[in-house]
């Protein structure tokens, strides 16, 4: 009996030291500070990729990094470190990634969206909303290559493309770096002071080290925002509506033996306005695609239909605020299938997007007409997609799609929830998730 009793205390005292270990784990992933301050200047920095200057020394310097790769938990072995100035219209991030050896730097790539698993990079992480789901990643190599994506805890948008610039050199000390991003390519809230939720990481490759500013646990991605660090002092940034207007021509000529020439043309535009800092617009007409990057072919030996990206750029920004996502491509609305019909390409006549944030809703319209043909009906592509925030990571959610013309209508209806933590027992991952929906379709004989 008393050999009972002793094996449970021990079991007792085994489960504190457990928990307290747990805790532990779980509150080392914040070093300290976990907050830099954004400096405000008002007179021009020299843009060249060598933060040098004296408005950069006068910055708040973060360089408490931490391993995840190769050795966990340890100080980085390379000394880094980033500081943040803003004005009226922009976010400069200034980067210091010192090396001892300069000449083991791997830099390969120089194109946009380069592959940033094979260089040296330094990536910044950036929620304006602050919001444990939604944000920014922007990645440069040494060679100021460049790399962005959106960032959702659902799904990341890998082919966004912000409007934002970066400079780098290198020098027998390692490589240094300024990024420029203008406010304009953030969506946030419209708060008189700012709190942003960012985070930093840089790759070593020939070392195979991979470091991080907050959050390095080997559970978590770079892209999990409930363990970046904060981001303070940006208050009272400038924010005019503004709108892109991007029209377009394409002309040409026709001409077959004994028959009249034909002068074939197309005319079309596309506007973006900023309702809100959160709340989008996008309105097109004749949309053109021409200049979208080709799929990849691949070869399907299943009887299951292939799934390709969407890389048209109407539908590229915030695509993911549309999906209804459980962790595979069982998604109630599919892009990729309007402008096609049949198998058969289809011209887009025109429509809306309306897509953002307001407090703790967002909000996702879209509403397309694709054009008549001989044998294909005018047809209208609807879907509105509305999601509730609750807690830090959770929410729960709706969606409805509508597709109609003359010979058929479809239309689905879902609703799902999801209840995420990212603090089941101390630092463990939670998810939780479910969906229900119903499909319904009509066949109009008399037109078919």
């Amino acid at each position: 009996m008393v050999a009972i009793k002793t094996m449970g205390r021990q079991k007792q005292i085994l489960l504190i030291i457990i928990c307290l270990l747990t805790t532990e784990i779980a509150f080392a992933q914040h070093s300290k500070p976990d907050t830099i301050a954004a400096t405000y200047i008002q007179e021009k920095i020299l843009f060249d990729g060598n933060p040098n200057e004296a408005i950069w020394e006068s910055a708040q310097h973060i360089n408490n990094f931490t391993q995840r790769e190769l050795h966990f938990g340890e100080p980085a072995s390379e000394k880094t470190e980033a500081a943040i100035l803003y004005d009226n219209n922009n976010l400069y991030i200034g980067v210091w990634c010192y090396q001892q050896n300069p000449e083991k730097i791997v830099a390969k790539f120089m194109q946009r969206d380069f592959d940033y698993e094979k260089d040296d990079v330094f990536g910044v992480l950036i929620s304006p909303f602050n919001d444990g789901r939604n944000g920014y990643l922007f990645i440069i190599n040494p060679n100021a290559a460049r790399a962005d994506l959106q960032v959702s805890w659902e799904n990341d948008n890998i082919d966004w493309n912000g409007v934002w610039d970066a400079k780098t050199i290198r020098n027998k000390k390692g490589w240094f770096a300024e990024i420029q991003i203008p406010f304009s390519t953030l969506q946030f809230k419209r708060d008189n002071t700012k709190i942003w939720a960012i985070n930093f990481g840089r790759k070593i490759s020939y070392k195979n080290e991979e470091d991080r500013w907050q959050g390095w646990s080997r559970d978590y991605s770079f892209e999990n925002l409930s363990n970046a660090g904060v981001l303070t002092g940006i208050k009272d940034i400038g924010y005019a509506k503004h709108f892109e207007f991007k029209p377009y021509g394409l002309g040409g000529f026709e001409k077959n033996a004994n028959e009249k020439t034909n002068y074939p043309g197309k005319l079309g535009a596309d506007l973006n306005v900023n309702i809100t800092p959160t709340l989008k617009l996008n309105l097109t007409t004749n949309t053109d695609f021409a200049q979208v990057e080709a799929d990849k072919i691949q070869a399907n030996l299943t009887r299951f239909n292939l799934f390709y990206p969407e890389k048209r750029e109407f539908f590229l920004e915030s695509a993911n605020n549309f999906g209804v996502y459980l962790g595979n491509n069982n998604q109630l609305f599919y892009s990729r299938k309007i402008g096609i019909q049949g198998f058969e390409p289809v011209n887009i006549l025109g429509g809306a997007r309306l897509f953002g944030k307001v407090g703790r809703n967002n909000i996702s319209f879209l509403s397309l007409e694709t054009a008549k043909t001989d044998s294909i009906s005018a047809t209208n592509n609807t879907v509105f997609r509305y999601k509730y925030d609750i807690g830090g990571q959770s929410y729960i959610g709706g969606i409805i799609t509508s597709k109609i013309n003359s010979k058929t209508s479809n239309q689905v209806a879902g609703i799902d929830a999801n209840y995420t933590t990212s603090k089941f027992l101390k630092n463990k991952n939670l998810v939780i998730a479910g969906l229900s929906a119903e499909s319904a379709d009509d066949y109009n004989t008399r037109n078919s």
